[in-house]
């Protein structure tokens, strides 16, 4: 699974993890390989060519055109902190397979929608961290999509399954230029209660979930799951996306301490509003929706480097 990064490995090494106040999450450690396929899973990588490298997420597809994922998956990571939109068609998914080099369904972004009030830094704004956009695809994808939960939140002492392509192991090997798993991984977890994710780098908000230890960084984006009764294996609909793996709370320890996920209950409201706005690819938002945010404030460089060392999201960041 992908998490916000603390990351302060440099852009030129061989594996850069972005990090800041909270890093994004991890992959999944202590997990196993995926026992089926889940409705809605996508693979989802940003290209960086001007540095040799590509982002790895997690993500679920919402509808045939748009995909929802966490918002700094899909921001420029060159620009951080400021909150710039990465150029939609560095953006590709793939869909309908476990592997994520391979196989299944292609599609790039043409534009993202990321929530206006996601900020970067300084989330103690006593608003929502609001990690959470929409992509919309250059072409539909033909498999089922994720379902959402209610609006009513799941609760402390839920059971949950992570699941996506993060970290199985923190630190990785230093001699292994990709260390994120070809194939999905999964994890049984349990919804712990806010005050287990609400440390100095996590930073609980209106709109976070917090959970157990399993996802890691390259698993941001990816979902916490929980069974839809009455179904079984290989039936749609078997598995309800609570919530997007998002930060750490730990930046000593960022995969063996409890994961803050966005709560797709909280803003399953927002997500149908953005997809309304771009219906069937259309790249042009109508004029009555909210502008999304992409651009920001200016850094000096070394300004940039120093925030991006302190972010606690889990991205990871490989060789291209």
């Amino acid at each position: 699974m992908k998490l916000l990064s603390r990351s302060a490995v440099a852009l030129g090494a061989a594996v850069t993890v972005l990090a800041g106040t909270a890093s994004p999450a991890a992959a999944i450690v202590g997990g196993q390989e995926a026992t089926h396929r889940y409705n809605g899973m996508l693979h989802l990588t940003v290209d960086y060519p001007s540095i040799g490298r590509t982002l790895h997420c997690g993500a679920g597809l919402y509808d045939a055109w748009h995909v929802a994922v966490n918002a700094h998956c899909v921001l420029d990571n060159l620009a951080i902190p400021d909150p710039v939109a990465v150029e939609p068609s560095r953006i590709m998914v793939r869909a309908g397979t476990n592997d994520r080099t391979s196989a299944g369904q292609t599609a790039r972004g043409t534009r993202s929608k990321i929530h206006r009030n996601f900020r970067w830094v300084d989330p103690n704004t006593g608003k929502p961290v609001a990690d959470i956009a929409l992509v919309t695809l250059d072409q539909p994808i033909h498999a089922p999509t994720m379902q959402l939960p209610p609006a009513a939140a799941s609760k402390p002492g839920t059971s949950l399954r992570a699941i996506g392509w993060g970290l199985t192991e923190y630190p990785p090997p230093a001699d292994n230029p990709d260390p994120l798993p070809t194939m999905l991984r999964q994890r049984d977890i349990t919804q712990l209660p806010a005050a287990s994710c609400d440390t100095e780098v996590g930073v609980m908000s209106k709109g976070d979930l917090c959970v157990s230890t399993g996802p890691c960084f390259g698993d941001s984006g990816s979902p916490v799951l929980t069974r839809a009764p009455g179904r079984t294996v290989g039936a749609n609909r078997r598995w309800v996306w609570q919530g997007l793996v998002s930060r750490e709370t730990d930046s000593a320890d960022p995969c063996g301490k409890p994961i803050i996920a966005t709560s797709l209950a909280y803003y399953r409201t927002w997500l149908a509003k953005a997809a309304a706005c771009t219906p069937k690819g259309v790249t042009t938002a109508a004029a009555a929706c909210t502008p999304e945010r992409t651009t920001g404030g200016k850094q000096t460089p070394d300004q940039r480097r120093l925030v991006r060392a302190k972010l606690p999201f889990l991205s990871q960041l490989t060789d291209s």
